[in-house]
């Protein structure tokens, strides 16, 4: 999904997803609608809700079929830096995420926890075999 169709994703989906006082963002991970999950998992991150029960809440919303909602899962895990250490494990497999903006969330939600450089590059190598490492495009300019 491209940048541009992200932030038309965000802004239809914020059309109506007005919460009710008092209500749980745990619950709301699991309502049917991608919309009413992907502000439940931002509201925890922006809460600071670093408890095992939200942490395990949003490490299974990395599985969520909706790509915004695993990108907005992952970017609360990162907020809560080492907390989220309980569910490393998650987050390295997600790592493997078919979209690249989850991905890049996750990389930055796993520096925020402070994971082993061998086991982020370990997750790597399972993920990319066959490839070899880029140059970063900086490097190259020098």
């Amino acid at each position: 999904m491209s940048l541009s169709m992200w932030n038309i994703v965000l802004a239809v989906g914020s059309v109506g997803a007005e919460l009710q006082p008092g209500d749980d963002a745990l619950a709301r991970l699991e309502d049917p609608s991608h919309v009413v999950r992907l502000h439940a998992a931002a509201e925890l991150g922006e809460e600071g809700r670093a408890d095992k029960e939200s942490i395990r809440a949003l490490a299974e919303a990395l599985d969520d079929p909706n790509e915004i909602v695993r990108f907005y899962a992952a970017d609360s895990l990162g907020r809560f830096g080492k907390a989220v250490g309980i569910v490393r494990k998650d987050l390295l497999n997600a790592f493997g995420d078919e979209s690249w903006i989850v991905r890049r969330k996750v990389a930055i939600a796993l520096g925020a926890i402070g994971v082993a450089e061998d086991d982020f590059f370990r997750r790597l190598k399972q993920l990319y075999p066959d490839e070899a490492p880029a140059p970063h495009p900086q490097l190259v300019l020098l």
